[in-house]
């Protein structure tokens, strides 16, 4: 069952990215966890791990980590427009990723951390989150 609702909130996520004004900004936007060395410019989401809140209840915390790459340029440290609007897309209390999987209940997002670092050429964004959901 983890398997089935991390495999939920990491399609909820990746549609929700790609039907956004994100789309417009940034071509690829994966999931999974082999898909964490992709090159700048993409957004990755990877539903780490998965625990039930209470045994049989349905409702379950799951890590997400939702990894934003766009190229660096030079001497401009604070460029990360597209990272901003994916984060922001993903926080919206307003649009919920369960919107975009038939079954997912996203119940709360909470912000766990976030961190910049630079990859090569690019910056890279990340923000680890717990989703707080429930397959219906």
């Amino acid at each position: 069952m983890a398997k089935t609702i991390l495999q939920a909130v990491e399609k909820g996520a990746q549609v929700l990215l790609a039907s956004s004004s994100l789309s417009a900004s940034v071509d690829h936007i994966y999931r999974g966890i082999t898909n964490e060395n992709k090159e700048a410019p993409c957004v990755i989401v990877v539903a780490e791990s998965a625990t039930e809140e209470i045994a049989q209840t349905g409702v379950w915390n799951v890590s997400l980590k939702v990894i934003a790459k766009e190229m660096a340029y030079e001497g401009d440290e604070e460029n990360t427009t597209f990272a901003d609007e994916a984060f922001a897309i993903i926080l919206d209390p307003l649009v919920s990723m369960g919107s975009y999987t038939s079954g997912l209940t996203v119940i709360d997002i909470l912000i766990e951390s976030n961190s910049e670092t630079q990859e090569n050429d690019a910056w890279v964004s990340t923000l680890q989150l717990r989703v707080v959901c429930s397959n219906s």
